[in-house]
């Protein structure tokens, strides 16, 4: 998939994500290693070992999910592939014979879709990582997909160059 006139990579590098996710696992760090090493329990009303071991590997989870999250996005002459990590192994395809419209747009990722990450909406479907900038496809089944973008005008310039190069043949 060299041959690609786009290519955008994004994850959740937000910083209000990590000044939330990170006290929460040293957090947890620290009762795991108070209550299982040192016997001495966290509060005045802690878990039990087992609760307190699972709730742990619990975030611990969501942690390593957003450290591995990614948004890959590719535009190519045959269409618009991407792929959202790890919910997606293999790039999806829109091929342009699919697309009814496409224009980026602003949007409101929580009203329209509920936050950030792969969402279905009223909206249609988005995936999205941060911000508020999306390409926006209309499908011919009137589906609608929304990729999130922080390349915009990029993005921009590459919808241009398409359009005037399809106009020409």
């Amino acid at each position: 998939m060299n041959d690609y006139l786009f290519f955008e990579r994004q994850k959740f590098r937000q910083a209000l994500v990590w000044i939330l996710l990170i006290p929460i696992n040293i957090f947890f760090i620290y009762s795991l290693v108070s209550q299982l090493i040192f016997h001495s329990e966290v509060g005045t009303k802690p878990m039990g070992n087992i609760a307190l071991i699972f709730s742990s590997i619990l975030v611990f989870v969501v942690s390593a999910l957003f450290i591995i999250m990614r948004l890959d996005t590719i535009i190519r002459e045959d269409g618009i592939y991407y792929k959202f990590f790890p919910f997606h192994k293999e790039f999806r395809k829109i091929d342009w014979t699919e697309i009814k419209d496409i224009y980026l747009r602003k949007y409101n990722p929580i009203t329209e879709y509920g936050g950030w990450g792969p969402k279905r909406g009223p909206s249609g479907r988005a995936f999205n990582v941060s911000g508020n900038q999306g390409l926006q496809l209309i499908l011919n089944d009137g589906n609608k997909v929304l990729l999130g973008t922080q390349k915009s005008d990029d993005l921009t310039q590459v919808l241009n160059r398409l359009n005037s190069t399809r106009k020409n043949t």
